[in-house]
């Protein structure tokens, strides 16, 4: 870590140097960082630039490393940290200026495709006015795209390792803290860098061919299909199901199938779309492998009901004493109502007139149970006017309309 100012992070283009007798690419299967800290004793106190050391200055340095090691592009037996500064050093890369706000920088071009070819700098991403929520997705979409990310933090005086995402949560190596997560960072986490490893392969958790709904009528039945890959290792741990919109599974089965791929469709039958009552939906399936928990399919649905009203009247304020009539049609598309109760509701939603009646037809005319709702006789206050009706698909209440006694 050093100041901000003896840092040029925002004006790097990164790309690491390599010389023709570096190690070549190797084929990553999950990706292990090395936890090493840029204190450590072994190269704690090499130079960095005129006045500094790594154990000052060195957290970007250690960051990359790490990295490198979790890319596979380097190997802990005969590489760390203070082999990077050296090899940096030596390249010419590591700046060596009585001006403070220079020393000890890294250049521009030690992390470029050319200079660099088996880790170099693809972008970096923005986070300076971003959500913590946002920076999750970004950086879980980073790792899922087979990108290896280092962030800046502590307003940009610092640099961690992302070692992967989880529940919300971004797990890191930090080289110069006991931190073990990005958001014991938030509210000082300036951007993202990330870094493409040659002949890597991302062990990323695609989704393809598959179905969701769109929307579905109440009591209706839905069969999904598609399959879940993962391009490395074998998928550990996938749920399947409908979430409601607080985050939690409604109706759904987690397998632990320990392969390479998942057909969907054998767990159609334990998400039952045909049990969900009206509302918004999220149908999801979120995979795990070893190197990340992913939610590859997230689509929302609405579930609409089958009870319908129709041509329907309802009070908005009514003088103490007064009648009121009610009339309208309430409507089953798919099989017959089986119980309906008209009435006035209190706002403790206790029913306090009104009258219940078993159709067992697909309409019902509101009219006929007039007589039994006395408005009249309602004290002065809020009430609501409701009509809730059951069919085979549920209950559902069909209209809701406060209004005032005055």
């Amino acid at each position: 870590m050093k100041k901000m100012k003896r840092i040029l992070c925002f004006f790097l283009v990164f790309a690491l140097f390599f010389s023709a007798s570096l190690t070549p690419a190797i084929e990553v299967k999950a990706a292990t960082y090395p936890a090493w800290k840029q204190n450590d004793p072994r190269w704690g106190s090499l130079p960095l630039g005129k006045n500094g050391t790594m154990a000052a200055w060195g957290c970007k340095i250690t960051t990359l490393a790490m990295l490198m090691v979790g890319a596979g592009v380097e190997s802990e037996s005969n590489f760390n940290p203070g082999v990077l500064r050296n090899r940096y050093t030596n390249a010419g890369y590591i700046s060596y200026s009585s001006n403070v706000e220079l020393d000890g920088n890294l250049s521009d071009s030690a992390l470029t495709q050319t200079n660099s070819p088996n880790f170099y700098k693809v972008g970096s991403a923005d986070y300076t006015y971003s959500s913590f929520s946002s920076i999750y997705s970004s950086i879980n979409s980073l790792l899922n795209s087979g990108y290896h990310v280092e962030v800046r933090v502590d307003y940009n005086r610092h640099s961690v390792a992302v070692t992967r995402c989880s529940g919300g949560v971004v797990y890191i190596n930090d080289p110069g803290y006991s931190k073990t997560t990005l958001n014991q960072w938030d509210g000082t986490i300036i951007r993202a860098d990330y870094y493409k490893a040659n002949g890597t392969t991302a062990d990323t958790l695609p989704a393809s061919g598959y179905n969701y709904p769109t929307t579905l009528t109440a009591g209706q039945t839905y069969s999904i299909y598609g399959t879940v890959s993962s391009a490395v290792s074998n998928i550990s741990q996938l749920t399947v199901g409908v979430y409601n919109t607080l985050g939690q599974l409604v109706t759904g089965k987690t397998v632990y199938p320990n392969a390479k791929s998942y057909n969907i469709a054998n767990v159609d039958a334990y998400v039952y779309f045909n049990n969900l009552t009206p509302g918004t939906y999220d149908y999801k399936a979120i995979a795990t492998n070893a190197s990340s928990n992913s939610t590859v399919i997230n689509k929302r649905f609405t579930v609409v009901s089958t009870l319908t009203a129709s041509g329907y009247n309802y009070p908005t304020s009514l003088p103490y004493g007064k009648a009121y009539s009610i009339y309208g049609t309430v409507t089953s598309s798919n099989s017959n109502i089986t119980q309906l109760t008209i009435g006035v509701y209190n706002t403790s939603g206790t029913l306090v007139t009104g009258k219940t009646v078993y159709p067992n037809t697909r309409s019902y005319n509101i009219a006929n149970v007039d007589a039994y709702v006395y408005f009249n006789k309602l004290a002065r206050g809020t009430y609501y006017y409701k009509v809730i009706g059951t069919n085979a698909s549920g209950t559902t209440t069909v209209i809701n309309k406060q209004f005032t006694v005055y």
